[in-house]
């Protein structure tokens, strides 16, 4: 009779923590109600952040919150959501309802819920319907330690010291609400884009995250990943094995066109044809389920 025997002493690797991240999106009352309301509100909180928010999400601990879209990031214009609350601009969320916001949770906010929470931030850029100039100025309004336009604004708006930006995404779901783009114009700009997400502090640099492909573009949005040692991005995703399982691995040291293979699959792939990029640290199968997990390639 054959035995199985179970060697619960035996690791076979770590699941990264940021597979289980959390996403916030202006949507519905995501936001406003649902985890920000005014100081006045009648509502406990502490700085706008609803106490029993907080503290439902500390006991699941976030490992990384994403803001603010969603397709919403794509119309999100980050200086309309800085100092003063009485003279932030308001805007209509074309994506979600068509409702008014007054842009009362901005960067300031996000930040700070993400120190009530203990977790890694994840912000994600307008390319959709912003520029160059804009995407690289809010991170180094962000993360820039001295004097420059941009942090003597931070230090203006109440908050001296630069903030912690550990994921930027470029984009946004990009093949739709982002832009309706086509995988080679999306590619280009990414590559500008991501050219001017300056590293102001090189032991601080934030992972800079593509957009990827919707479920049934994976083929042709193939294009994303070509040239990507070149792309200033970080991730990129293999999908391999069984179900075609999808799996993150870092671009660092990686060769293009070359053929690895997968540690604890088995299966050899090669890089320029069966690697792409994907928006954020959410891992999706060919049916639209979130599996995957982070793995070591070995060169053959």
């Amino acid at each position: 009779m054959a035995t199985i025997h179970i060697d619960e002493t035996r690791p076979l690797g770590t699941i990264a923590p940021e597979i289980y991240g959390h996403f916030s999106e202006h949507l519905g009352r995501c936001i406003y109600e649902g985890i920000f309301v005014k100081p006045d509100s009648g509502i406990p909180n502490v700085n706008g952040m609803r106490c029993d928010v907080v503290e439902a999400l500390k006991e699941i601990r976030v490992p990384v919150l994403r803001w603010p879209g969603g397709c919403f990031a794509d119309e999100y214009h980050w200086k309309d959501g800085i100092g003063p609350l009485e003279g932030r601009k308001r805007m209509v969320n074309t994506h979600w309802g068509g409702v008014v916001e007054d842009n009362s949770f901005g960067t300031h906010e996000f930040f700070e819920l993400c120190r009530q929470l203990g977790c890694k931030t994840y912000v994600n850029g307008n390319v959709g319907s912003g520029t160059v100039q804009e995407m690289s100025e809010w991170v180094e309004y962000m993360t820039f330690d001295g004097v420059s336009p941009m942090a003597q604004l931070r230090e203006a708006n109440g908050h001296k010291a630069p903030w912690r930006v550990d994921y930027f995404g470029v984009g946004n779901e990009n093949w739709g609400c982002g832009g309706n783009m086509r995988p080679q114009f999306y590619a280009d700009l990414c590559r500008q884009y991501a050219t001017y997400l300056r590293a102001y502090d090189e032991a601080r640099q934030p992972y800079r995250i593509a957009s990827g492909a919707e479920n049934r573009l994976y083929d042709c949005w193939q294009v994303v990943s070509k040239d990507r040692r070149e792309s200033l991005l970080t991730w990129i995703q293999v999908l391999c094995g069984p179900g075609r399982q999808s799996h993150m691995v870092r671009l660092k040291g990686l060769e293009a066109s070359a053929r690895y293979r997968v540690e604890g699959v088995g299966e050899e792939v090669v890089l320029s044809g069966d690697c792409l990029m994907y928006a954020g640290l959410r891992i999706p199968d060919r049916k639209g389920d979130f599996v995957g997990q982070l793995v070591h390639l070995v060169q053959v």
